[in-house]
């Protein structure tokens, strides 16, 4: 039997209980033997650029991910820098992960999109995709979708936390966003000054 490997990307900007407990659902729900949190330099489909630098979203992934054996984050995108496609990405682990069943976790309303993903025909032959389904969510399949592209549904509880309402919240010194992170993260990004309001002369 063939490993099981999830790959969850994002910008993490920043890392949010919302990532890990998806991480965790599906874990359980597909087997998987490693998670690998895969942060974005810059998504072709979302055209701003993360607020914090890559230097500290990678720093909160590794804090947030360090107690578990099970979990690793991977720094090749951000290392390799500019635009981040899929397609790289899916040939880079497939290149270190050869024999295991690579499973792309992503949420509903991606898989909405995803005929718009750069060279998604290839993709769908180096990764399944794990739609996250939570209560109340519709699946859309483009009708344009390749018949490469294998897709598995894994449930997964509503949980609605925002990386900008965190940002947003810790920017205007709004409470509440520590009881939306590890408490490592908050503690890392209190001690940083992680998304903090530029104050004027």
């Amino acid at each position: 039997m063939s490993r099981r490997i999830g790959i969850l990307g994002g910008a993490f900007d920043p890392v949010h209980l919302g990532h890990l407990i998806l991480a965790r659902e599906a874990q359980d729900a597909l087997g998987l033997e490693r998670v690998v949190f895969m942060p974005g330099a810059r998504t072709p489909l979302k055209g701003k650029p993360p607020e914090a630098t890559d230097d500290a979203r990678l720093a909160m992934l590794r804090e947030a991910v360090k107690d578990r054996t099970d979990w690793e984050v991977c720094d090749w995108e951000i290392r390799r820098g500019g635009v981040s496609y899929s397609i790289d990405t899916a040939q880079h682990l497939a290149a270190r992960f050869p024999d295991a069943h690579r499973f792309w976790i992503i949420g509903a309303d991606q898989l909405a999109r995803l005929s718009a993903w750069h060279r998604i025909d290839e993709l769908g032959r180096l990764a399944t995709f794990a739609v996250a389904v939570r209560n109340g969510d519709k699946l859309v399949f483009p009708a344009d979708l390749p018949p490469t592209v294998k897709v598995e549904t894994l449930p997964a509880r509503r949980i609605d936390i925002s990386s900008t309402e965190i940002r947003d919240r810790l920017r205007d010194r709004l409470p509440g966003p520590e009881l939306f992170l590890p408490a490592t993260v908050y503690d890392l990004i209190r001690t940083d000054g992680l998304y903090r309001r530029e104050r004027g002369p």
